[in-house]
């Protein structure tokens, strides 16, 4: 077997254990181990063999791939890790940056928590520093050499980047509205989905991928999840719906230009009336990113609009089938409504970051 590496992926805070679940499904289980899943971290770091980078590449919950190369921690609150890292960076051996290879590099930086410094700040610093004892250019735009530093509070995780656009860059987009769910979210919405539905399933062991089901997105917006769910699950029945006209011709558009427009049904309706257009049971997934009531759904009683589509979904979904619901601001405020919903049982909620905003993600099964 070949020798096992070290590499770093970068996703969505919250969401690491799905991006490690697909990791450990893409390829055979004695080519890749995870190494840590740390929650909240928007990394995970696992040894794969070499072997491994195409379909690494292939995942669908990640923006960035990379060789793992150090984990570095402040003693404090992070307010001297920009000098802890450049002190790294004054001794350290980096392959394509301190070798005698031709070739440039840059160094890019994702920050996030409170910190004297920004993401700037760093690559000057940790640029300058490479170029001084390498004597290499830093190019910004076409580098041969990409090192990544995913600062997180008090911690820094470097790595060598080995793609050179992110992988969540997939779709081309006819429509997309400036608040949209991202392609990485709605794929690890689809892996926690399949965790826990239960529905049209006679053999646990089979694999859900080769059966006939149906999804719908009730709250489709630019249609992301459904093209999402074509690949994941290619033989599904696919259904988008929403209230905005506006929406549903955006999702038709990009469902065209995918390439999928012939296996998803889209039509406008009100989500919280899918009882009287589908029939009953007719659904084994869901996935809705709800209206947040930040720039969309202001004025909506969310007690009401809550109660009402969980009862529209409780109509549609087959007994086993799952719902995975993004909830807003209005979290506290759903899981009291949900409490009196004993046809719900929840598998799981968590909160995500997307972009600075901090919703729940509910995992529901029908009873």
């Amino acid at each position: 077997m070949s020798r096992l590496m070290p590499f770093l992926l970068t996703c969505d805070p919250g969401l690491e254990d799905a991006c490690a679940m697909e990791a450990n499904s893409i390829t055979l289980p004695s080519q890749i181990s995870i190494a840590e899943i740390e929650k909240n971290s928007s990394t995970i770091q696992l040894n794969a063999s070499e072997e491994a980078i195409p379909e690494l590449l292939k995942m669908r919950t990640i923006y960035h791939l990379g060789f793992f190369l150090t984990e570095i921690k402040d003693s404090s609150d992070g307010a001297n890790l920009i000098e802890t890292i450049c002190k790294w960076a004054e001794t350290a051996g980096v392959t394509g940056i301190t070798d005698d290879t031709p070739g440039t590099f840059r160094v890019l930086t994702e920050r996030n928590g409170q910190h004297p410094f920004n993401s700037n700040d760093v690559e000057r610093a940790v640029g300058a520093i490479f170029v001084r004892r390498s004597k290499k250019k830093v190019n910004l735009k076409n580098a041969d050499t990409i090192l990544r530093i995913e600062i997180r509070k008090n911690n820094a995780k470097i790595g060598l980047q080995i793609n050179r656009e992110p992988l969540d860059k997939r779709w081309k987009w006819e429509y997309r509205p400036r608040v949209s769910l991202r392609t990485t979210i709605a794929a690890a919405m689809l892996i926690v989905a399949k965790k826990y539905c239960t529905s049209n399933q006679t053999d646990k062991s089979d694999n859900m991928q080769t059966k006939v089901f149906s999804v719908i997105d009730p709250f489709c917006g630019s249609g992301t999840t459904l093209l999402e769910a074509s690949v994941a699950f290619p033989s599904a029945e696919l259904f988008a719906s929403d209230n905005d006209p506006e929406a549903v011709a955006g999702t038709i558009r990009n469902a065209l230009v995918a390439g999928v427009a012939d296996r998803i049904n889209i039509e406008q309706l009100d989500a919280r009336e899918l009882g009287s257009h589908f029939q009953q049971e007719r659904f084994d997934i869901c996935l809705a990113n709800t209206p947040f009531g930040i720039r969309m759904g202001t004025r909506i009683n969310f007690r009401n609009f809550y109660a009402q589509l969980l009862d529209s979904l409780a109509t549609v979904m087959r007994p086993g089938g799952v719902c995975v619901l993004l909830i807003g601001k209005k979290r506290g405020l759903f899981n009291y409504v949900l409490k009196d919903k004993p046809e719900w049982q929840q598998c799981d909620a968590r909160v995500i970051e997307i972009g600075g905003s901090f919703p729940g993600m509910f995992v529901l099964r029908k009873i």
